[in-house]
């Protein structure tokens, strides 16, 4: 074999090797929650990336099935991070977090606002439960707090897989800057909105704001009992500025048990492509149009195509 193509060929092998090795995750498995709070999931990772010198490019957080766990704080995930969270294989139900009271003034019996902000970073998780208080206690609702995730920067991304969300007075995950994927499967959207605590327009599955999103994939998702939209995106002043979801694919979910306060979707303006197929709507705008409520109304407005190709509704119910 000349020298040259051996060569070659042990650096590709040599190259191959090391891109394997740091390809392999490094998974490091989480207590459940006691009563110490050095237990809590947000003081765990902080626990962890202040002994790795930050966030592991490879790094999975694994929670234990049939286990519990909590958290006090929201954790932001820097530019260019990617939070991984999952429950680990095999058998046993999803792992639960409950977000539990901050202790942070001028709210300190409230939970915190998100558990996770993702300021330009990527988020994903699969296979887990989150609740927005402690359930096991029913009085702790009167803290209920506004979302579960949420964006800050440019260019993040949340991937999700057959977790289940349920308990804000707001919005269960909200990009409020331009975001490159929001990808959500087999998943379940619970219990939005909390009068209490908030208002009637409040109470939403997803909340793209105004903001631009590259891609929007909902796959064999369950929305039920929110009390405003299931998917919001919208420029309330001035809808034709609103952001575009160049593409959007929103198919075989159910939407159940919705009040619809204004509306069911609202997708703003849209680019190339955006299909909505095979979809199941039972009481899904169970308030209906009511054109004579200027404040139901007020974010009543028509989507915006700019060059779209194909938009498709073929749905059931």
């Amino acid at each position: 074999m000349p020298y040259r193509r051996l060569i070659s060929i042990i650096t590709f092998v040599v190259l191959l090797s090391s891109s394997n090795i740091f390809s392999q995750e490094a998974v490091l498995t989480l207590v459940p929650a006691t009563s110490d709070t050095s237990t809590y999931i947000n003081w765990q990772i902080i626990a962890d990336t202040t002994a790795t010198g930050g966030l592991l490019p490879n790094r999975v957080y694994e929670l234990q099935r049939d286990e519990y766990y909590a958290m006090n704080r929201t954790f932001t995930v820097l530019t260019g991070e990617t939070m991984r969270l999952r429950a680990e294989e095999g058998s046993g139900d999803k792992p639960i977090v409950y977000l539990l009271d901050s202790n942070i003034p001028p709210n300190p019996t409230r939970p915190p606002g998100n558990m996770f902000v993702l300021n330009g970073a990527h988020l994903v998780m699969k296979n887990i439960c989150v609740a927005g208080f402690y359930e096991p206690i029913p009085d702790e609702v009167n803290g209920v707090q506004g979302g579960l995730i949420n964006t800050t920067a440019v260019g993040s991304s949340i991937i999700l897989d057959g977790v289940i969300f349920s308990n804000i007075n707001g919005q269960h995950v909200r990009t409020g800057q331009n975001s490159l994927k929001v990808e959500i499967k087999n998943s379940i959207f619970a219990n939005m909105g909390a009068l209490h605590t908030s208002n009637l327009g409040a109470g939403k599955g997803l909340d793209l704001r105004e903001s631009a999103c590259d891609s929007l994939i909902l796959l064999n998702n369950t929305f039920v009992n929110y009390q405003d939209r299931a998917i919001r995106h919208y420029f309330l002043g001035n809808p034709d500025s609103t952001g575009l979801i160049n593409y959007g694919l929103i198919d075989h979910n159910t939407f159940v048990n919705g009040m619809g306060f204004h509306g069911l979707f609202s997708l703003g303006s849209v680019g190339e492509k955006i299909q909505i197929t095979n979809n199941l709507f039972v009481d899904a705008f169970a308030l209906g149009e009511d054109s004579t409520d200027d404040t139901r109304t007020a974010e009543w407005a028509n989507t915006v195509g700019h060059g779209a190709k194909l938009i498709k509704c073929s749905d059931k119910g």
